[in-house]
């Protein structure tokens, strides 16, 4: 049952205040119901057709959807958007990031996983030659992949629907970045890529990723729960495919 405390509290949002900024609740509630409409505006968050897109949590325990201390979760948003608001917005949005493989040679191992995964070798050849030109770069960290000029030790893909740089060749969106190290590979991976299947089904996945240079392991079959085999990629690193 509320306590009358608590009722009183509930019926008189013109009374409540944060605790963080001291502001009315109903004029920082106001201020998330506008920045929120921007955002969806914008595009920042994903629109859906369902009331339950935005979800307020008031930390004062008062008025949701009026709040000052809130945090407001679009939980079915591809963004992921998380906004803490006292009178005004500070929204944190998710972060930039590549996969990062060592290897013993990263040209290689880039050409298999950018087949394995249908994914794009980037080309940085047009940077290597203007900075060598430029008298920036060494001819010593640069050595040739087929036919194209390469950073000697590293080498990336990247997912071919994603943007990139054309001055640089860098991806700007999935990446998978490989580069050489002097140590080799002792121990299994605490971190691995899992392959899905696709149209093909998991038996023509495993046979096209034997074809390219990986190697069973063992199959798992768990019917309903799933079927997945470990396998390892040309260098030994063990990964996934997965129906």
């Amino acid at each position: 049952m509320r306590s009358e405390a608590t009722a009183t509290k509930r019926s008189r949002p013109e009374d409540q205040v944060s605790r963080r900024s001291g502001a009315p609740l109903q004029q920082v509630g106001t201020v998330v119901r506008q920045t929120t409409a921007s955002l969806l505006e914008d595009g920042w968050l994903g629109a859906m057709a369902s009331s339950e897109l935005l979800r307020a949590r008031d930390v004062n325990g008062c008025y949701p959807d009026s709040a000052a201390d809130v945090d407001v979760f679009p939980p079915f948003s591809p963004s992921h958007v998380q906004m803490s608001v006292s009178v005004g917005i500070t929204a944190c949005m998710a972060l930039h990031w590549k996969l990062v493989i060592d290897t013993s040679d990263a040209p290689t191992l880039a050409d298999f996983w950018a087949a394995a995964l249908g994914y794009e070798v980037e080309d940085q050849s047009t940077l290597i030659d203007r900075l060598l030109a430029a008298g920036q770069l060494d001819d010593s960290v640069v050595t040739e992949h087929r036919g194209r000029r390469t950073f000697r030790g590293f080498a990336a893909i990247r997912h071919p629907d994603d943007p990139f740089d054309r001055d640089t060749g860098v991806g700007q969106g999935r990446r998978v970045l490989f580069q050489d190290v002097p140590e080799p590979k002792t121990v299994k991976n605490r971190l691995h890529i899992d392959v899905h299947a696709g149209a093909e089904g998991l038996a023509a996945l495993v046979e096209r990723l034997e074809s390219l240079g990986a190697t069973r392991i063992r199959e798992f079959d768990k019917g309903p729960a799933g079927h997945w085999w470990v396998m390892r990629d040309p260098e030994g690193n063990e990964f996934c495919a997965a129906q």
